[in-house]
């Protein structure tokens, strides 16, 4: 480890994630409802209680954090298709979980936001890698379906 470089405490790690999380919180209930382009830094901001500056601590603009958000929520219903696996070989079972699974993401984690409406409002690298792990999740649900047809 280099002079410049510093160690940061588990602690102040656990303070950073707690933040970053209450901004993205904060931002998904925003861009729901104001929609991704009406809504400023300012708005997220004053959600939290501080200044709109606070945020590019965490993060650079406005589309990072819709990027973040949009990331958060793919790493999420793609751990759904293995949970479903796990949780039962049974095709329709699977599906029967996957549904009720990825309803509480959309209402619980993105807060019936219309989040995957907004995905061409991200930088082009940011948008293509959405969609492909859309597709992927998509892809996955559909050979659960395929499944449940063929048993």
């Amino acid at each position: 480890m280099g002079i410049s470089e510093s160690v940061v405490s588990p602690h102040v790690e656990a303070k950073r994630q707690r933040r970053r999380r209450e901004i993205l919180d904060a931002a998904i209930q925003a861009f729901r409802e104001k929609g991704y382009h009406a809504t400023t830094l300012e708005d997220i901001a004053d959600r939290l209680g501080v200044r709109n500056t606070a945020l590019y601590h965490y993060f650079p603009d406005k589309e990072a954090i819709l990027y973040e958000c949009h990331r958060e929520a793919l790493v999420e219903v793609m751990g759904l298709l293995g949970e479903a696996r796990e949780h039962s070989p049974s095709p329709s079972e699977q599906l029967r979980y996957l549904i009720r699974r990825h309803v509480r993401v959309m209402t619980e984690t993105l807060s019936g936001s219309s989040l995957a409406f907004e995905v061409h409002s991200l930088a082009p690298e940011h948008e293509a890698e959405v969609i492909g792990k859309r597709d992927r999740y998509e892809r996955g649900l559909r050979k659960v379906i395929e499944a449940g047809i063929e048993h």
